[in-house]
């Protein structure tokens, strides 16, 4: 599927308002992440929002590509780009189940943050393979499945406030027993494994079994 195909999907907070209330509260998360990067490798961001996880870890890789299907999100991370003089992204428009236009283990490593959750169901485990089809290791952060009370109660209520719809889809995630039952599902090995945000998200380091 070319760009040209894709149908943009845009919520409500897509672009500056995500960028102004909900990238600072996951920059400690992020920089966990990046820290598992290894310098001058080429990576690939799926679910890349505002850019705000490529751009923080532009001065270690050697080159990257931040995909998304909100066509705000990349808008405002190619102004975010240009805004910090980073030559070495890219930002365009891209589903996460449909990576044809990446050759196998063209990136030294994929990413994907916060994103498994709000997708819709039947498209994880496509979007799991293509990233494992696309690169040689992946590094996926989400939420947690039982983070204890205080956390559980943080993540309904985020969840239900961005709208009905990211709701029951957060609720099949958890169902899925989130991404480490997706993980078993498809044969992903977990190299690594830490904890954000209280314990509200874990970080894994996976390979393709």
């Amino acid at each position: 599927m070319s760009a040209n195909d894709l149908v943009p999907k845009n919520d409500f907070y897509a672009g500056f308002l995500y960028n102004k209330f909900f990238d600072p509260f996951t920059k400690h998360m992020r920089d966990l992440i990046c820290a598992q990067v290894p310098k001058n490798t080429h990576v690939l961001d799926v679910g890349c929002g505002t850019g705000y996880q490529l751009l923080r870890m532009a001065s270690k890789i050697k080159a990257g590509v931040g995909v998304d299907l909100a066509d705000r999100m990349i808008a405002f991370a190619r102004k975010q780009q240009e805004k910090e003089g980073v030559d070495h992204l890219s930002f365009d428009l891209a589903s996460a189940d449909d990576l044809s236009q990446f050759g196998d283990n063209e990136f030294d490593l994929a990413t994907m943050t916060l994103v498994l959750h709000e997708m819709d169901t039947e498209l994880r485990i496509p979007a799991l393979k293509e990233m494992a089809r696309v690169s040689k290791r992946q590094i996926i952060a989400d939420y947690a499945v039982s983070p204890g009370l205080f956390c559980s109660a943080v993540m309904y209520l985020m969840e239900i406030t961005v709208g009905i719809f990211h709701y029951h889809l957060f609720r099949s995630y958890l169902k899925d027993d989130g991404a480490s039952g997706l993980f078993r599902k498809i044969g992903f090995r977990i190299v690594r494994e830490e904890t954000a945000l209280l314990g509200m998200v874990r970080i894994w380091v996976c390979e393709k079994e």
